[in-house]
């Protein structure tokens, strides 16, 4: 059996869970030990994620106040790097076809009202797709009922929907 040991003790050698798997490593010489010193680099990643910290705490409240934001750096010749994904996403990946509701569906309208491409209207009380879609997959994600799937994929998947995690 292969053993990780991750020691978050800044102790280093000398931390009880060090000593207890070196004694464990000894006792059971057929096992393979694997020793992770996180502790002692602990400093160094604070250090490092200082910047991140700061930008995470910037996004976090960008989010709270619910302030669009574009933040993009795109780099050099980006019409030319991306002018072929844009292609091959828009003619093979941005089909509506495998979306469908299932009969938890109750109309409600919500998925209809908050399309982000205006794409979904409701025909008999049930939303339709029409060929605009921007596969942000709002609509699954913020359907009170999970009515809402996009191909076989998602009837067993939770959802995510950002309004759960901000205060009222």
């Amino acid at each position: 059996m292969k053993i990780l040991v991750l020691n978050a003790s800044p102790k280093g050698q000398n931390s009880t869970t060090v000593q207890t798997a070196l004694y464990l490593q000894a006792l059971h010489p057929e096992h393979t030990f694997t020793f992770l010193p996180v502790g002692q680099r602990i400093k160094a990643y604070e250090k490092d994620f200082a910047p991140v910290r700061a930008a995470l705490t910037e996004i976090a409240r960008e989010i709270t106040a619910r302030q669009p934001v574009y933040r993009v750096r795109e780099g050099t010749l980006p019409g030319l790097k991306s002018g072929p994904v844009h292609f091959g996403f828009n003619r093979f990946a941005r089909s509506t076809k495998p979306f469908y509701t299932t009969d938890a569906c109750d109309g409600c309208g919500l998925c209809a009202r908050d399309c982000p491409a205006g794409t979904i209207r409701l025909e008999s009380g049930r939303p339709v797709w029409g060929d605009h879609c921007y596969q942000c997959l709002r609509c699954l994600h913020a359907c009170p009922r999970q009515a809402i799937q996009y191909g076989k994929g998602s009837e067993k998947k939770g959802r995510y929907c950002l309004g759960q995690y901000l205060p009222d």
